[in-house]
C-alpha cells in the first residue's frame, strides 16, 4: 500500500469536485511526492463537477482514485475541499457529514 500521509487527502475522504472544472485546463497535485505534477482531465469527468467523492486509493502515478469511477485519476486542484459539514444529494439520497473530533 503507497504511504499516504504526505497528501492532501486520504483515502476514506469524501471530497467535492470543483463546480468549475474545466475541460480545457490541467489540475495540479500540491502535495505528495508528485507535487506540482499537473493532469489534464477527461469531459466526462465534467460531469461530476459539484459532487460529493470518496477517495477510494492513490495511483501508481500519485494522483488520487475515487470509489465513484475507476476510470479516471484526480489531483489536489479538482477538488475544492473536504465535503464535511455539508449536506449533499448524490443520486437518489441524501446525506451529511460534519468533521470528526
Amino acid at each position: 500500500m503507497k504511504n499516504t500521509k504526505k497528501y492532501m487527502y486520504q483515502p476514506g475522504d469524501i471530497v467535492i469536485v470543483r463546480k468549475d472544472l474545466d475541460e480545457y485546463k490541467s489540475y495540479k497535485m500540491f502535495a505528495g511526492p508528485y507535487k506540482d505534477k499537473t493532469w489534464s482531465i477527461h469531459p466526462d469527468m465534467c460531469l461530476m463537477r459539484g459532487q460529493a467523492v470518496h477517495i477510494s486509493g492513490i495511483h501508481e502515478y500519485g494522483a488520487y482514485l475515487i470509489s465513484e469511477t475507476d476510470e479516471f485519476v484526480w489531483t489536489d486542484e479538482m477538488f475544492s475541499g473536504l465535503a464535511y459539514n455539508e449536506c449533499c444529494c448524490n443520486s437518489d439520497y441524501w446525506y451529511c457529514h460534519s468533521r470528526p473530533g
